[in-house]
Parts: C-alpha cells; sequence; structure tokens
C-alpha cells in the first residue's frame, strides 16, 4: 500500500533537499571530474582544439547559444568551469574526454548493476532531469530516501565526501537557498536540446530498413500503459496466480474479476496487470478505468488511449480504429477493463467487441475485465473464465486489520480483533477504514458503534460496507466532512490543485496546508486513495454513499460542488488552450489534457448543460471561468477540436450555440457557427455542413457591425467563406476576393494571432505559391515551434515541390519539407495517425525518385500499416497507397505476382467506392501497369 500522505512543507523540503544534493554535490563532482582530465588552466586549449566539433554540435542545436557563450565568450576572456552546470558538464565529459558510452547510453538511466564511472556520470544528469519535472510538488519521504540513497551512491562513487552529503541531508533550508535552488531547476535546459533534426534523423532511421515491418508497427506502439502497483496485497495469492496463468496460456480470452463492491476487484486486477507485463512475458499491457463509462464509444476512446502511441486527437470511430489495431497485431496484448459495470448493463456491444477484437487479432489480444457482477454472454462464442473475489480468511484479514494500525505499542493493546474481523464480514475496504480507526480511537467504541448496524456482505449493489463507512464518516471533523462530500463530485482521479481549488471555493477554507491535512487524513481512513504522485480519488462505492448522505447533510456544498468543479476544469481548459498556442507547448498541452480527460470531458458537458439550459444566462458559479472560455472563444474550440471525439465535439459546439441563441451576442453566435460547419465538413456531412454556413452567413450580414472591433471573429468568418466557396465549386476570382478580405483583416487586425497565418497558408495552398507557403510556415515556426501548424506549412511546401518535382532541387526540397513535416508529427504525438499518411506516401514516391527503392518501400509499408488502423476497409487513400506499392514492386523487381495482386485489390476496391483512376495522380502509370497485365483490371 501507499506510504501516509505527508506533510506538504516536508515534502517540498524533501525535493528541495534532493535538488541541492544535485546542483550543489553533483555539479561539484562532474566538475572536478573534467578538471581531473583537463586542468583549468589548460581547459582553454582544450575547447580551442575540439571547437571544430563543438561547433557541429551547436550547428544540430545539440548545443546552445547560451551554453555557446560560456564555453567561448564573446569578451575573448577564458572560459570559467565554475559557471558550467550539470548539463553543460555532461556534454562536455561525454564528447570532449574519451569516456565509454553505458551500454544503455548517454541519456538514459544506466542498469542497476552498471557501476562504471560513465554509468555514475548518466545517473546524476537523468535525476537531475527527473527532479527539475517534480521539484515544485515535492517528494514523499519513502521515495526522498530511495532517491538519497542512490543519488549519494553515485556521488561518493564519484568522489564526494560522504561528510558532504550527510550535512546537504541535515542542513536547515533556509528561504534564501530554497529560491535558488529553485531558480536553477526550473531553468531546464534539456526540452530545448531536443531538436527538430533529432526528430528528422529518428524518422530516417524507422524508415531505413524495409524489414521487419510488422515488428516496427508493434514497437512504435505505447509500452504497457499501467498504473502504480498495490505493493502489500493480503490473501488473493490464489486468484492473482488463477488469472496471470490463465491468460498466459492463450486460451481464455476473457478473465472475469467479479465480487462484491470494497473486495478488492481493482487491487487484483492491478497484480494481474503488473505480472503480465513482465518483459519473460511477452505481453504489452493496457490498463483502462471504465468508471462511469457507460457507452461503447467512451468505452473505446479510453482504450484507444491506452494503447495508441498517437496521443492527439481521438480517431473519428475509435471502435474502428480498436479493430483495425487489432488486424496488425503479432505481439500478444491484454487489456485491463476495470470498474466495467456501467457499460455491461447499459451496451450489448460490449461483448461482441472483445469478440470482434479477438478474432482479428488471430486471438492475440485478450482481456480482464473487473466488475460486480457476471457478463451476461448470450449467444456469444466468447469464452470466459470467472475469477471470484470473496471474504478473506480469517487469518488474512486480521493481518490486513493489523496492517493499517499505526504502530506497535497500539496493535499490543488490541483484544478484540476477531469481534472487528467478524462485524467487518472480513471484506477489505471495510478492514481497511476500520483498521486505521484503531489508531485513534478505542477498539470499544468502534465495536459498539459497528454492532448497531451488523455489517452484511449481499451479493447486489446495496451498500454492504454502509456500517463502517457510517462509523469512519461519524468520526471525521466538520470539514473533513465537508470535503468528503466535495472529492465525491469528482467523476474519477484529481490531482492536489483540483482538490484546493473546489474545497477553497465550496469552504472559503484557503490554507494549503490544512487541505494537505485534510487529504492526509482521509487516505489515513481509507476514505481517499492515493492512485499516485499527487493524485487521489475516492472508491466508487463510498463515493455514493458520500454522495447519499452528504446531499442531506450539506445541500448547500453539495448542490454547488459540482460546479465550483466545473469552474476550475473549465479555466484549466482555458489555459491549456492558451499554452497550446504557446512556442513548444503543443504535446504539452494535449498531454495535460489527457492526463485529466475524464474530468475535462464530464465538466465541460456539465457546463454546456448548464449555458444551454437558460440561454443569455450565467451561473454566478461559473462567471469567472465562462469569462476566460469565451473569450478568444474560437482559439479554445480549436485546442478542443484536437482533443475530443468528434462528435463529443459538436455536441459540445451545439449546446454552446444555443447559450448564444439569443440575438444579443452574434459574433459568438457566428463563431460557433463557422466552427461547426467546420467540423461538420469534416466528419462528411456535407448538407449539414451547407446548412450550417449559411446561417453563419446571414447573421453576419444582419450583424455586421458588431464584427467591426473583433478581428478574429471577422478572419474566421471570412475564413470559412472561402472554403465554403471552394466546397461549391463557385468561381476562384470569387473565393480570391474572400482571402484577400481575410487576409487584409488578419494583417490589419490581428497580425500576431495563428488565424492570420492560417489564412497566408490557405492563400498559398490554393495558388501553390511557395513564397506564400514559407511565410505561413515561418510565422508558424517562429510562434508555435513544434505544432500541428507548423507541420502543415511545411508539409503544404513540400506538397508543391513534390508537383514541380521534375528537377532534382526541387525533389531535395520536397524531401527536405517532408522529413520537416514528419518529424514534428512525431514530436506532436501525430506520426501515427491519419494525418501523416499523404506525407508519408508522397515522402516514398520522392524516395523512389531518388532511386532509394528499399526506403520507399519502407515507408510506403508505413503508410499502409497507419492506413490499415486509422481509415475504414476502403478509403481512396488506401488505393493510393496500394496502386504505388504495385507499382515500386514491380519497378525494383520484388515480385510481379505480388505486384499484380496489390494492383487488382487495389483497383476492386477503388470500383466499390465508386472511383476512376482518372483522380488519382498515378493514373497513367496504372493504365501502362493495366496494360501490361489485363488481368488486374476488375472489369
Amino acid at each position: 500500500m501507499s506510504a501516509s500522505l505527508f506533510d506538504p512543507s516536508e515534502a517540498k523540503d524533501n525535493g528541495t533537499r534532493l535538488a541541492r544534493l544535485l546542483i550543489d554535490g553533483g555539479t561539484h563532482v562532474l566538475r572536478e571530474l573534467l578538471h581531473s582530465m583537463f586542468p583549468p588552466a589548460t581547459l582553454p586549449t582544450v575547447l580551442n582544439k575540439f571547437k571544430p566539433s563543438l561547433q557541429n554540435l551547436k550547428s544540430r542545436r545539440k548545443l546552445l547559444d547560451d551554453q555557446w557563450e560560456l564555453l567561448y565568450p564573446s569578451s575573448g576572456q577564458a572560459p570559467d568551469a565554475n559557471n558550467f552546470d550539470i548539463t553543460l558538464l555532461h556534454l562536455l565529459l561525454r564528447e570532449i574526454c574519451a569516456l565509454t558510452e553505458p551500454s544503455n547510453g548517454w541519456h538514459n538511466m544506466p542498469a542497476e548493476d552498471d557501476d562504471s564511472q560513465e554509468a555514475h556520470i548518466v545517473r546524476i544528469k537523468c535525476f537531475r532531469n527527473d527532479l527539475c519535472h517534480n521539484i515544485s510538488t515535492g517528494v514523499p519521504n519513502d521515495e526522498f530516501e530511495e532517491t538519497w540513497t542512490m543519488v549519494s551512491q553515485s556521488l561518493e562513487a564519484l568522489g564526494l565526501d560522504p561528510e558532504e552529503i550527510k550535512r546537504l541531508k541535515n542542513e536547515t533550508i533556509d528561504h534564501d537557498t530554497k529560491r535558488r535552488i529553485e531558480k536553477v531547476m526550473k531553468y531546464d535546459w534539456e526540452p530545448r536540446v531536443s531538436t527538430l533534426e533529432h526528430d528528422i534523423e529518428k524518422l530516417k532511421g524507422q524508415f531505413s530498413s524495409p524489414a521487419n515491418n510488422q515488428a516496427a508497427f508493434d514497437s512504435e506502439e505505447r509500452s504497457s500503459c499501467l498504473p502504480d502497483e498495490v505493493r502489500q496485497v493480503f490473501g488473493r495469492t490464489e486468484e492473482i496466480q488463477v488469472a496471470t496463468q490463465a491468460i498466459l496460456s492463450g486460451k481464455v480470452p476473457v478473465i472475469e474479476i467479479t465480487g462484491a463492491p470494497g473486495f478488492g476487484k481493482t487491487t487484483v486486477a492491478n497484480k494481474v496487470a503488473h505480472e503480465l507485463a513482465k518483459p519473460e512475458n511477452n505481453t504489452t499491457v493496457f490498463y483502462c478505468s471504465l468508471r462511469t463509462k457507460s457507452t461503447l464509444s467512451d468505452v473505446t476512446t479510453s482504450m484507444f488511449l491506452a494503447c495508441s502511441a498517437s496521443q492527439s486527437q481521438p480517431p473519428d470511430n475509435p471502435h474502428t480504429w480498436l479493430l483495425n489495431w487489432s488486424k496488425q497485431r503479432s505481439r500478444c496484448a491484454t487489456f485491463i477493463l476495470d470498474n466495467a459495470d456501467s457499460i455491461i448493463e447499459c451496451s450489448r456491444d460490449f461483448l461482441h467487441m472483445m469478440q470482434e477484437m479477438r478474432t482479428l487479432s488471430r486471438q492475440k489480444v485478450s482481456f480482464v475485465v473487473t466488475s460486480r457482477k457476471t457478463i451476461p454472454m448470450g449467444q456469444s462464442h466468447l469464452d470466459k473464465k470467472e475469477v471470484r473475489i470473496n471474504c478473506l480468511s480469517q487469518e488474512d484479514a486480521e493481518r490486513l486489520l493489523f496492517s493499517k494500525v499505526s504502530s506497535d505499542e497500539k496493535r499490543k493493546t488490541l483484544t478484540q480483533t476477531k469481534k472487528l474481523v467478524e462485524l467487518c464480514a472480513r471484506v477489505p475496504l471495510a478492514l481497511c477504514i476500520v483498521g486505521c480507526l484503531l489508531s485513534e480511537y478505542k477498539e470499544a467504541r468502534l465495536v459498539a458503534s459497528l454492532e448497531r448496524d451488523f455489517l452484511e456482505v449481499m451479493e447486489s449493489d446495496e451498500m454492504s460496507l454502509k456500517n463502517a463507512i457510517q462509523t469512519s464518516f461519524n468520526l471525521l471533523k466538520p470539514e473533513e466532512q465537508r470535503a468528503l462530500a466535495i472529492f465525491s463530485v469528482f467523476p474519477g482521479s484529481f490531482d492536489s490543485d483540483a482538490a484546493e481549488a473546489v474545497f477553497a471555493a465550496g469552504t472559503k477554507i484557503n490554507s494549503e496546508a490544512q487541505l494537505m491535512r485534510i487529504l492526509g487524513s482521509l487516505k489515513k481512513q481509507s476514505l481517499l486513495e492515493h492512485t499516485s504522485s499527487e493524485r487521489y480519488q475516492v472508491h466508487p462505492f463510498i463515493q455514493a454513499f458520500s454522495n447519499m448522505i452528504c446531499e442531506n447533510t450539506f445541500p448547500d456544498i453539495f448542490s454547488d460542488a459540482e460546479k465550483l468543479a466545473c469552474n476550475y476544469f473549465v479555466r484549466l481548459l482555458s489555459e491549456n488552450a492558451a499554452r497550446h498556442y504557446t512556442k513548444d507547448k503543443c504535446m504539452e498541452s494535449i498531454e495535460a489534457f489527457n492526463k485529466d480527460r475524464h474530468n475535462f470531458q464530464h465538466f465541460l458537458q456539465v457546463f454546456a448543460r448548464v449555458t444551454s439550459k437558460r440561454p443569455g444566462f450565467i451561473d454566478p458559479l461559473l462567471e469567472s471561468s465562462s469569462n476566460v472560455f469565451f473569450d478568444q472563444l474560437p482559439q479554445k474550440c480549436r485546442y478542443l477540436e484536437r482533443c475530443l471525439l468528434p462528435s463529443l465535439y459538436i455536441n459540445t459546439l451545439e449546446k454552446l450555440l444555443c447559450h448564444f441563441d439569443t440575438g444579443t451576442e452574434p459574433v459568438r453566435k457566428v463563431e460557433l457557427l463557422c466552427l461547426l460547419s467546420s467540423e461538420k465538413r469534416r466528419v462528411g456531412k456535407q448538407e449539414e455542413y451547407f446548412d450550417s454556413f449559411k446561417q453563419a452567413k446571414r447573421e453576419y450580414r444582419q450583424n455586421y457591425t458588431a464584427f467591426r472591433t473583433n478581428g478574429l471573429s471577422q478572419v474566421l468568418f471570412f475564413n470559412s467563406y472561402a472554403r465554403f466557396l471552394f466546397e461549391k465549386r463557385r468561381r476562384v476570382k470569387h473565393r480570391n476576393i474572400i482571402f484577400n478580405i481575410a487576409l487584409y483583416l488578419g494583417l490589419t487586425k490581428i497580425p500576431e494571432d495563428p488565424e492570420r497565418a492560417a489564412t497566408v497558408l490557405e492563400i498559398g495552398k490554393s495558388r501553390k505559391n511557395i513564397l506564400i507557403l514559407q511565410e505561413a510556415t515561418a510565422f508558424f515556426s517562429d510562434r508555435l515551434g513544434e505544432h500541428f501548424l507548423t507541420a502543415h506549412g511545411h508539409k503544404a511546401i513540400a506538397d508543391v515541390y513534390f508537383a514541380h518535382g521534375k528537377t532534382e532541387p526541387d525533389l531535395n526540397k520536397a524531401i527536405f519539407y517532408y522529413e520537416n513535416a514528419l518529424a514534428i508529427m512525431e514530436k506532436c504525438g501525430m506520426g501515427g495517425n491519419k494525418e501523416s499518411i499523404l506525407a508519408l506516401k508522397n515522402y516514398a514516391i520522392c524516395q523512389r525518385r531518388k532511386e532509394n527503392l528499399e526506403d520507399a518501400i519502407a515507408i510506403l509499408e508505413k503508410a499502409k500499416q497507419i492506413a490499415e488502423v486509422e481509415l475504414d476497409d476502403d478509403h481512396r487513400w488506401k488505393v493510393m497507397i496500394e496502386t504505388q506499392r504495385a507499382l515500386l514492386y514491380e519497378y525494383c523487381g520484388r515480385s510481379v505476382e505480388e505486384a499484380k495482386e496489390i494492383m487488382k485489390n487495389a483497383l476492386e476496391m477503388s470500383q466499390r467506392l465508386g472511383q476512376s483512376i482518372k483522380r488519382l495522380g498515378n493514373k497513367h502509370e496504372i493504365r501502362r501497369f493495366v496494360r501490361r497485365f489485363p488481368t488486374v483490371n476488375p472489369r
């Protein structure tokens, strides 16, 4: 089990002490090591000797400008190693000191048994990098002691005096020291060192070999996605072994872990997951919490996020995506579907989905499902094995009860443990709750309280643990009872920041120390689970109980808590959207959304529902978040478009549209209609697209004066209008006029906004003008850095060079920009989704034209693998890829028969789509192929 919650100031002091040890101690030993090889007096000479190689690193952005200034001061003074930090010292030691690279490389944590000098150098750097991301949140005592020991061992091995380490651990942390350490740690070099060129080279490496493409596909998926392992488990060894061995046998597709509430189903599933994920079992494990998930769309989205390497936008149809993903499996995979009660009750398609995935994967995908009741199998041919979780044995129940008592002295005084175990009915959650109370209350009092309503275990959804929870609740302080009521409003896990914000708003208590004490108390009493570092959740059963009694006990808090949490997450969503359009923060903002996806989606729906009920009215509790969210609304919605399923995104836009359907805010209404029409077009609802934009056009014409002070809204409208004209096949001249209006408004009203550059990009694409496209891409690169818009810019430039690609220079430029686009897509989590498919296809054709045939084959195979997962069974892009593969196979003499089979299948797909080959860019080559091999023509 997790350690008890620590005092917040102690935790942050732990972080500061570790940081100080790494900064002061680590920097000292690395500097002394450098000096032992190159004394200070000789350092300038040595650096001049290695200047060409270091200059090469600088040109590749492995060495940054401010680091270069430290090595070769522009003032002409000699470099001073006392100004070098750990990152720079690490770079010099590996680049100029002739050290041997550790087996895991210079940038990955070395193996535990690697005791080499080089390994200790790398450990210092890795620990420093890990800590710089966590210093603001603190380090728990158990983690602190473990990390301190490992860091100390490396520092001592590199020559730091043990007494100095001891001093740093025991010395009081004053305010100045804390500020100095935090300032240094926040100035993190490492994210900036991961350059675009590195990503391009990485991509090239992936494409360089056509061999074993299936293995390459598997390697690009996420590794096992698991929660923290539960360390201490009582009395469940047999159940864990039975479930694990059944999955590893390969004969059982579904393991169903069932039991009453509080029996430890999630704990058993957790241990099974970690057992299966051991390297020797050759199984990838994906954990999904299905708590509150009652639709197949919700479930499949959770499964997609667990197993997909692409962490940007979910696919249009995650169910289809999972089926296609299953077809590509070469390695065994197991999904842990925890708390599946809602989907089992609400959807018959859940079982069918598992059966389809099992079949399509050729029995390589299996499932471990936890629920209170068994899955009704009906007519399914899917075999399952039920692992029933029953009450603990008397011995194990007593061991669990004792484990929750904080001191040995207290344990020795207990005389009624058998009675307490009997009253808890040997139910693990009840034992945890009561055991925690034994540390502070006399057992006689607890026995008396429990005997008032003897605890019964029922095989139903009734609250079988009511008495233990009620006893614990009654012993809470009033502010702890209110806190439990507030925390029960979260649909799943939440972090301490969310807890603090909602707790403070709901109770007017703004003390962080008091909040942390309350969190610690609730966790200590097993009413709150500490799921991972800085994240908590209320057990579903306790949540149901809390909601029931708190609705009566604290009606004011209960009615407002949901809106207060909604206010917090909508405001946080707005901050994430702003971060999304900050340089090099695209992926960070997406990851932040995915981390709290269940909260963002839930409370966004609450926000949309509440605001749509009373058009034009904003609930006072939502006022602060509403003001921020509706300001620069298109920016927020563009971000949501990247994060949400299309169906949920459209639903959100439609509800927000209801809120503004009052005639008083036409600007917001037109913005939402433009965004809604764009999404309708993207998902193929063409008529609804036309209707939505026509409505936007009418609103704009009737209220055009209201837009004069809102440049972003104007540019959005005219960009949407230009697209509408394109879709309607109107004259190019008319569309250019609209584009020019959008461009003028962008330049004069929002010159620094990405929407202005998006206008320039669309104009450049429509005119196939390299200079215009470069202008837009330069803006994206300068303002947004590694961002999907920057990737789109590079791809648009590459497409123009590709279309012109008759000369060697054009071909080289096309390759250069495709590589840039693909590298940025990888960086932004888009490398494995459908937005990369056409770039890969064209990139492969470029390699073919350069006679890099093996590279071309490998790239097309990658495009095919992604298309098989991301696209429908029949899709125009698949036809484009497969015809190119057939042509390439014949051209390089790989296999004419295989080429003919691929072409035949592609042309049959084209025929099913009702698509003529006249629309394909390689139509002339296809026709020549068909003339050579007439039998491939399906007609």
